[in-house]
């Protein structure tokens, strides 16, 4: 068809950027989204749903502490505090592990417990007044009061296991210290042994071998090993800008540097890779996205994890709200950002979470724990649907001062199976039309609007493609996706916009050039 233009948006490799207009993005960012990602050829998918870990909720009450511990090479078990209980995971029950007496735990929601492992041993606090310090040795046994030896040490809220030692940070003996223990014996702690940073400590993480990190608001200090057994570690400033929430510090590789924290601020997300810490979270800003994070609340709701296997970082943060209920993802590998993912009715807030077996997971203030890498593509409680969407960017293809007639739109997307989505366009100018995009499962469907162009032989996995009408005219365009059905997905590889160039616009007047 002559004079007939695409403008092609997609593969969306740059992720997603809530921080400018759509008209200045490029056709590989994505304007905004909700509860997708974005894949490895720049395709946006739907994400994986959620799903009860086990069927049964621990209480009704907060979980404040989840994870896997590794006893030995042969030994694991599944964990989880919740209430004034510790759990373990008994073949899909959860059983009690509090001993009688011995054991003071609270029941807490906002007194999230600190766990590491110890060379074995789980060990760890939540760094509140009268709560006893704990170990658990050993799988179907009880946990047990963690013996300081010489150290006052009776409450910390932050812990790691460094250097062969157990490090308890933030504690009763002061806000900017840290203890630690024999390099032998996590039951041996010297009254002296312990760094001051000379502001309270935020948290506490390993930064390598060699060094662990420790956070103020206004700082991270390294310590370092020395080599030398009488003086073991030296303590030097490595950056202006630390961590406010210890929950929300983690470890990724970077592309050039072997070690690379990540970490929130109030003003949105930061990289740390031993020199000054660096904002990394730019297309998060603004009224879009991250001007509408409570920000009072990140020291204590926000948390992060790391999903290794797709080289993501998530970051839960309380958007509009004092409790966590959006994640948005970082994907480190690549340095681009998509999400929120998005709970729904009692799963809609989260107050712990953990990767067990590879797999996200992740704790509630109703006590269920929820794997957030399951492929039912449903959310939990009630069956609902995930209401997913994404919204492309709206670049000019010619300016914004040149007019386009808008013809049709050639869909590409992978076939999943016999799946509608709802697919509208619209523009400054233009008003929004709204179509039905059958996926077809490989197989020809007539919808109201259009043909699916894919053989009937086509199966499952393959990319079609489809046309739908547009109408309007307007230097720009845009795209939005839509699926709310449970059980279903849809992935969209790119669209191709096609238009005829109306003219360069003028501005009519008298005196006016």
């Amino acid at each position: 068809m002559a004079n007939v233009e695409p403008n092609v948006l997609g593969p969306w490799y740059a992720g997603v950027d809530y921080s400018k207009p759509a008209e200045e993005l490029s056709p590989q960012h994505v304007f905004s989204m909700s509860d997708m990602r974005v894949g490895e050829g720049g395709e946006v998918a739907q994400r994986d749903g959620f799903a009860r870990y086990i069927s049964s909720a621990i209480g009704s009450v907060g979980v404040t502490a989840l994870g896997k511990h590794k006893f030995s090479a042969t030994s694991s078990s599944v964990y989880a505090v919740a209430g004034a209980v510790f759990y373990e995971d008994m073949s899909g029950t959860w059983t009690s592990r509090k001993p009688g007496s011995g054991v003071t735990m609270s029941d807490d929601d906002n007194s999230h417990w600190s766990l590491v492992d110890a060379n074995g041993t789980l060990c760890g606090h939540n760094g509140k007044a009268g709560d006893t310090i704990i170990k658990w040795t050993a799988a179907a046994g009880n946990v047990a009061a963690l013996s300081m030896g010489s150290s006052s040490v009776t409450r910390a809220k932050y812990w790691e296991w460094w250097d062969g030692r157990l490090w308890a940070c933030n504690s009763n003996e002061g806000n900017d210290q840290a203890n630690y223990s024999d390099d032998t014996d996590i039951t041996a702690w010297a009254a002296n042994d312990y760094f001051f940073i000379g502001e309270e400590l935020t948290g506490v993480k390993s930064f390598g071998r060699r060094s662990l990190a420790l956070h103020g608001e206004n700082g991270i200090t390294l310590i370092r090993t020395t080599g030398n057994a009488t003086i073991p570690y030296s303590k030097e400033g490595a950056s202006a800008r630390g961590a406010i929430s210890h929950r929300s510090i983690v470890n990724v590789r970077g592309s050039q540097d072997a070690n690379v924290q990540l970490f929130i601020r109030e003003d949105g997300i930061y990289a740390f890779s031993g020199g000054e810490a660096q904002k990394i979270s730019q297309a998060l800003d603004g009224g879009r996205f991250w001007s509408n994070v409570q920000k009072s609340a990140l020291a204590n709701d926000s948390f992060a994890i790391v999903h290794g296997e797709r080289d993501e970082a998530w970051f839960f943060v309380p958007y509009g709200a004092g409790t966590a209920n959006r994640i948005i993802i970082y994907d480190y590998a690549r340095g681009i950002w998509f999400g929120p993912y998005v709970g729904n009715g009692a799963t809609a807030t989260w107050n712990f979470a953990s990767v067990i077996d590879r797999i996200p997971h992740v704790g509630g203030y109703d006590g269920y724990v929820l794997k957030l890498d399951d492929n039912s593509r449903k959310n939990d409680e009630d069956d609902s649907a995930i209401p997913a969407e994404f919204i492309t960017s709206a670049p000019t293809p010619l300016g914004i001062d040149v007019t386009n007639r808008w013809m049709f739109a050639m869909h590409s997307f992978d076939i999943a199976g016999n799946y509608d989505v709802s697919v509208s366009h619209f523009g400054q100018r233009t008003p929004s039309e709204t179509v039905t995009v059958n996926q077809g499962g490989g197989y020809d469907a007539i919808e109201t609007a259009f043909r699916i162009a894919s053989s009937k032989i086509a199966g499952e996995d393959l990319m079609a493609t489809v046309a739908t009408k547009m109408s309007g005219y307007d230097s720009s365009i845009q795209f939005r996706y839509l699926n709310q059905t449970a059980s279903e997905t849809f992935t969209i590889r790119r669209v191709a916009a096609m238009y005829k160039p109306k003219g360069r616009r003028t501005l009519r007047g008298a005196g006016v050039i």
